[in-house]
């Protein structure tokens, strides 16, 4: 039988318990393990009226942009193998239509969507796509592709697209946040019908006697890559992908003294399937 003095300190002990149970709120926060800021702590989910309770993480590819063996710059001399100097002032191209493929087979895109009108075969469509276009320039070299929610995996292969399809190439982007790679200052939009320029080149040369510009379009001008990979995905971590680009390869065979603005041009098309590698 408890002593009176027993009987009080459980009394005391059960009203310290009423008052922490009563004035304890649950801590709300994200329960999504694939989260970039899960919470391991949280109680309670967050409110459905609170925006991005959850952020979760990017896919990105780091783009090394070389030269031969020399990092690209925009203010260097370089050197052919015609031992012709030129320079490279502006070198822009468009990457897209990014996904993995893991150890089972399964493939994997990004989250992001974008929604609105696209000319397909001279008819203005509504259309939903990925959102998986990066703009590739100097100075960058991590370039966002968008969400990209996984739980740990590997993966064995890497495919991308240069250039944009169809859909993408010919979009009205008048509906378009001005944030979006299709609004940004370095646009290369034509109209609706032309679409994009979905690669632009500046060289000088001696020969040239000035610098003249390059352009890629048309719906002809994609290209489609795909790597042999061997990367793993954490859950809940940016995903970082090397990307390398070489232009003096963009560039193989090309005569300045030579060739004439269409002859580089389609050399440089041709060459696009062998400027780009793993690194």
């Amino acid at each position: 039988m408890l002593s009176k003095a027993s009987k009080y300190c459980v009394f005391v002990f059960l009203g310290l318990c009423l008052i922490f149970v009563s004035c304890y709120e649950p801590i709300k926060g994200c329960q999504d393990v694939l989260a970039v800021n899960y919470s391991v702590t949280a109680d309670e989910t967050c409110d459905e009226d609170v925006t991005d309770c959850c952020r979760y993480p990017n896919l990105f590819l780091t783009i090394s942009q070389k030269v031969g063996e020399e990092l690209f710059s925009e203010d260097s001399i370089y050197l052919n193998a015609l031992n012709q100097e030129y320079c490279l002032p502006r070198a822009i191209f468009f990457i897209s239509d990014v996904s993995l493929e893991s150890e089972d087979g399964e493939i994997s895109y990004i989250n992001d969507k974008i929604s609105g009108n696209s000319l397909l075969a001279g008819n203005l469509e509504s259309v939903s796509t990925k959102d998986d276009v990066v703009l590739v320039r100097k100075p960058l070299i991590n370039f966002d592709i968008g969400e990209f929610v996984q739980p740990e995996k590997n993966f064995t292969k890497l495919r991308f697209s240069v250039g944009l399809d169809d859909t993408l190439n010919h979009f009205d982007i008048s509906s378009l946040d001005e944030s979006h790679v299709f609004q940004s200052s370095d646009s290369l939009f034509v109209s609706l019908e032309d679409g994009f320029i979905q690669a632009q080149f500046t060289i000088g040369n001696k020969m040239m006697m000035d610098t003249s510009s390059y352009t890629f379009v048309g719906d002809d001008v994609i290209r489609h890559f795909e790597f042999d990979v061997d990367t793993m995905a954490t859950r809940g971590v940016n995903f970082y992908l090397p990307l390398q680009v070489d232009y003096e390869q963009w560039l193989w065979g090309v005569n300045f003294e030579l060739d004439s603005k269409e002859d580089i041009i389609n050399k440089m098309k041709a060459n696009t399937m062998n400027s780009f590698s793993i690194n």
